[in-house]
């Protein structure tokens, strides 16, 4: 094969591929108003990895494999394959929602409410460690105690904290956190959303609106956060996301939540009420004094 050596070949050749690299990327977005070229445009030009990430783990989904580890920017993670919505998106991002953890902490510090880190994270339904393993690894909080009660997502967070080396800083309670202490009380399992698994009503209810009533149901302990606490260390910040079993969990935290610390907390009123907890949510919040949405 003959080299053209001379002088501004090079460049001459940069300028005609150039050139073409254009005219296919100008090709190519008059092609994506079309239906069947519109998805391939998009996912090759302009759009990052994240996509091409997303194809991959809908492979893996529908494959033989049970786990996934994740290298991610800042932590190590073991996905679920199984699950298609908090493991999926650590597996396109390398976190999942930690973005709105930190902006509670950045409103707070605005705020007076805490300094430059929390002493004691309580991340209640921490699934597989989403929250607490970053805030303790990134130096957000001093501790943490992580409180999950689904027993394969409570492996994966043992597992995820070891990775991490925050098997000194990190305690996990493999539980519900409840209104009362001791005994079981039984979990919804969505074998989609792992992040969506919720303590069943107990009592019939009308709302059904999800189908839960349909899902497969297993035995869970109860631990009350006061309990938790007189272990562990009262928290300097609480986290919480149960689906709708919140106002329980703040009935079992009566002297946790005597002093106010910060509570960060997700409010669906659907699930507040079908689990029956809608009331028991604004009597245990009745004594703080301001909020932020």
């Amino acid at each position: 094969m003959a080299i053209d050596s001379t002088p501004g070949a090079l460049s001459r050749f940069q300028q005609r591929h150039r050139g073409l690299a254009t005219r296919l990327r100008g090709s190519a977005r008059v092609a994506g108003s079309a239906l069947l070229f519109g998805p391939a445009s998009r996912l090759f030009w302009g759009v990052g990895n994240r996509h091409i990430r997303d194809i991959a783990f809908s492979a893996l989904r529908g494959s033989a494999a049970g786990h996934f580890v994740v290298d991610g920017k800042h932590e190590t993670l073991v996905i679920n394959c199984r699950d298609d919505i908090i493991s999926r998106e650590v597996y396109r991002s390398g976190s999942f929602d930690f973005h709105k953890f930190e902006h509670a902490i950045a409103m707070l510090r605005a705020h007076g409410l805490m300094g430059d880190r929390t002493e004691r994270l309580f991340d209640i339904g921490a699934n597989i460690g989403t929250i607490c393993v970053p805030a303790v690894a990134r130096g957000l909080a001093a501790s943490a105690v992580a409180i999950e009660p689904h027993p394969h997502n409570c492996r994966l967070l043992r597992a995820n904290i070891a990775l991490n080396g925050l098997h000194e800083r990190i305690d996990v309670f493999e539980c519900a956190a409840a209104a009362e202490d001791g005994g079981n009380v039984m979990l919804e399992v969505n074998e989609r959303n792992w992040g969506d698994h919720r303590v069943a009503p107990a009592a019939d209810m009308i709302a059904d609106e999800q189908g839960e009533s349909r899902r497969p149901r297993i035995a869970v302990p109860m631990r009350s956060v006061d309990r938790v606490a007189a272990e562990t260390g009262p928290p300097s910040l609480l986290w919480m996301d149960t689906q709708g079993f919140e106002g329980f969990v703040l009935a079992g935290a009566r002297q946790v939540l005597a002093a106010r610390p910060p509570l960060v907390t997700e409010y669906w009123p659907y699930s507040l009420r079908r689990v029956g907890g809608y009331a028991a949510f604004h009597e245990a919040i009745a004594g703080y004094r301001q909020f932020i949405d």
